[in-house]
């Protein structure tokens, strides 16, 4: 935990934003033990899904009939 709370200080320092999506049952339990975790989903930063997360970004997720997942791409002139 100590290495992630690093790399996460070290990339909020370099104003880049930090999120943390689709943390699993195994993995919570020990996240919650730490501030930053609290101070991240204080932000609204934590994320049940990777979805969820480049949704909030406000990348568009198409979902075709087969219900696959795909981000939308455009096309640039």
């Amino acid at each position: 935990m100590n290495a992630l709370e690093e790399i996460i200080n070290t990339n909020k320092a370099r104003g880049k934003k930090v999120i943390i999506t689709s943390a699993g049952p195994l993995i919570i339990p020990v996240l919650v033990k730490t501030r930053w975790y609290y101070d991240l989903k204080g932000q609204n930063l934590v994320f049940n899904s990777t979805t969820e997360a480049l949704e909030s970004l406000g990348f568009e997720i198409d979902k075709d009939i087969s219900g696959v997942k795909a981000l939308k791409t455009y096309k640039f002139a």
